[in-house]
């Protein structure tokens, strides 16, 4: 065993910016799922493969992406899965989402909002029924949780894709800010 043993194969002599670049082509390329773990990284690039997603973020940046990483609960950054995603709000860039599916994953994102994490499924599946019908509530449910943006069991969880996709925090504030009955103001009804 030679003492470069957790070197990666023919990147003896990279420097920081070649190991950028090629990083950012593999977290580019879709390969199933979107983005690569850690570990993948780490075992490609070797134990600074962190220093090098730095350098990926300000290149991504430059072509108008955003390395994003979405972290297990508990776990470290080999465990976290890193990708790409657009600068642009996702309505400019397109979405894989039809607005039945976006406004149900609105829903989901108000009601898990503000420590509770998960929501029973039942109840989910209530209020998305108060607004759609029954077929197609169960529709949004079933795509959306394909597409990795919740985890559906006995309860209802944001998913990876959620995390990394949608900016959570802004969404749950923006829809808090809305009154019932339409109006876009939090302020009190005159």
């Amino acid at each position: 065993m030679s003492s470069r043993e957790g070197a990666p194969s023919g990147q003896a002599g990279g420097d920081l910016r070649d190991k950028a670049l090629r990083m950012l082509r593999m977290l580019l390329v879709n390969r199933g799922r979107p983005g690569v773990k850690g570990w993948e990284l780490r075992r490609r690039f070797g134990p600074g493969y962190l220093k090098v997603l730095e350098v990926v973020g300000v290149e991504a940046a430059k072509l108008g992406l955003e390395l994003r990483s979405v972290e297990e609960e508990g776990k470290g950054p080999d465990f976290a899965r890193y990708l790409l995603v657009s600068s642009e709000p996702a309505l400019e860039v397109g979405s894989p989402l039809t607005v039945v599916e976006a406004a149900a994953l609105a829903l989901i994102v108000a009601l898990t909002y503000g420590g509770r994490g998960e929501v029973p499924l039942k109840e989910v599946q209530q209020e998305l029924q108060a607004k759609l019908s029954k077929w197609r509530a169960e529709q949004a449910l079933y795509r959306l949780s394909r597409l990795g943006y919740i985890e559906v069991d006995d309860v209802v969880r944001l998913g990876w894709r959620t995390k990394a996709e949608v900016d959570v925090e802004r969404l749950a504030r923006a829809l808090i800010a809305i009154r019932p009955g339409g109006g876009g103001s939090a302020g009190p009804s005159p």
